[in-house]
């Protein structure tokens, strides 16, 4: 019946039922107050035999059960049909959390703290003992997400914004730590001044491999302490790393000026140099490579005085790391057709080879023979033209070491390019058989 009349009728009649049930769960409590659960149980179920959802006769049901000791299964089953009735009780809610705490069932615990956080959503102290449970058990993607939904409400709250960063921090969630400390200098600039926090930022930026970070980090540090090794280090770094090279040489230059005893930045101004000089293969014109050759050639010459310090090194490691670095220098140079700069790059590297015989260099020794031998041999027609008008035997003993170690450093070098030293071979050879002529021309005992 439809009619307001029977609407009306129907309205009492369900608050009718509701009163009757509410009266027995009524009855439960005060049972159970005196201390008779089992009463309290009888009264508990008249109340549920008329409402089945009623959550005040639950949760006095899991009372009765808590007063039995029947374990925290059964309180959680009645809290959970509590729920039923009212998805939102602070109480039912409350109960299964406590109850799977003495499970030991912490994620359960959690989420039902969560749960009860959800319908309650101001209660700052359950937020906050629910981020410290979510973090003591590394939930910290809960953490993050807990407080950045408070902080949505309150954005200015420090105790929360230090949870919020801390959760970060402990979560190794990187982008949000990295965030969070911008967001931090922004509004109070000082903190620039603060290493700590420099430091952080910096080690964040490098974790997440965020270089654009990286570079404003690297040069608030270093606008705020211009003398620091390590701060010009990783600007010079995250310059680097953003493809900005030249800067990059600029700075690690400065960390020399500040520490000129300091060897791997020595080579990293070398290496950094070399790595970032640029041959353009795709020019053909003799007279337009002539002109780029001598610039191409000065630039990489630039890096040279950087490597000494490692040839210099007692550290094998650093001395082959220093080889490669010149044989990356040479062998450029050869491509691009500079073959006096490459045989300059190469005559120290080669020899120093010559006298290392570990197994693991051998790929080295061979590559570093081969385009040594290249480049010394196709420059020394005009040391043998000069030797030849001299008409004497002064430069003789030289001239014809080099020839020895060129025609050493291409057998070597068959390693790797045995059909390409073929040519250059018997070329030594000419010159083998042109100092042997020179030998019996002005009659030279000094070779």
């Amino acid at each position: 019946d439809l009619r307001p009349q029977g609407l009306g009728e129907m309205f009492a009649a369900r608050i009718n039922t509701i009163v009757r049930a509410a009266e027995n769960a009524r009855n439960c409590n005060e049972q159970l107050s005196r201390n008779q659960p089992d009463r309290a149980l009888n009264e508990a179920r008249k109340a549920l035999e008329t409402e089945p959802n009623l959550p005040a006769a639950w949760l006095c049901v899991g009372r009765v059960f808590e007063v039995q000791h029947l374990g925290p299964d059964s309180i959680v089953a009645a809290a959970t049909r509590a729920l039923k009735g009212d998805p939102g009780n602070l109480e039912a809610w409350s109960r299964i959390a406590s109850s799977y705490m003495v499970k030991g069932d912490t994620t359960g615990a959690i989420d039902a703290y969560d749960s009860l956080l959800g319908y309650n959503p101001t209660d700052q102290t359950l937020l906050k003992a629910l981020v410290q449970l979510s973090m003591q058990h590394h939930d910290y993607s809960r953490a993050e997400r807990l407080l950045r939904r408070a902080l949505a409400v309150t954005p200015n709250d420090p105790p929360l914004q230090d949870m919020l960063k801390r959760a970060c921090a402990e979560g190794q969630d990187y982008a949000c730590t990295l965030a969070i400390l911008r967001e931090e200098v922004e509004s109070d600039s000082t903190k620039l001044a603060d290493t700590t926090e420099l430091k952080a930022a910096i080690a964040n930026a490098q974790a997440v491999q965020d270089t654009q970070a990286l570079l404003w980090w690297s040069r608030q540090a270093v606008a705020h302490y211009a003398q620091s090794v390590p701060f010009l280090k990783q600007l010079a770094q995250a310059f680097q790393m953003s493809g900005q090279p030249d800067s990059a040489v600029v700075y690690y230059k400065r960390v020399l000026a500040a520490s000129p005893g300091d060897v791997a930045t020595s080579l990293l101004v070398a290496k950094t140099i070399i790595d970032n000089a640029v041959w353009d293969t795709t020019v053909h014109d003799t007279a337009r490579l002539s002109q780029l050759r001598r610039p191409f050639a000065a630039q990489i010459d630039s890096a040279a005085p950087y490597l000494q310090a490692g040839y210099a090194s007692p550290d094998s490691s650093i001395r082959l790391f220093t080889i490669n670095v010149a044989y990356q220098a040479g062998s450029k140079l050869a491509t691009a057709g500079a073959l006096n700069d490459a045989y300059t790059w190469l005559d120290q590297p080669y020899r120093l080879l010559a006298a290392d015989t570990a197994a693991g260099h051998q790929g080295l020794r061979s590559g570093v023979g081969y385009l040594y031998g290249l480049s010394s041999t196709y420059t020394m027609p005009p040391l043998l033209k000069q030797l030849g008008d001299s008409k004497k035997c002064d430069g003789a003993p030289e001239l014809n070491a080099r020839i020895q170690r060129s025609k050493q450093a291409l057998t070597r070098g068959a390693r790797v390019a045995p059909a390409q030293v073929r040519q250059p071979l018997q070329v030594i050879g000419q010159f083998e058989n042109f100092m042997q002529q020179v030998k019996r021309s002005f009659k030279c005992r000094n070779f």
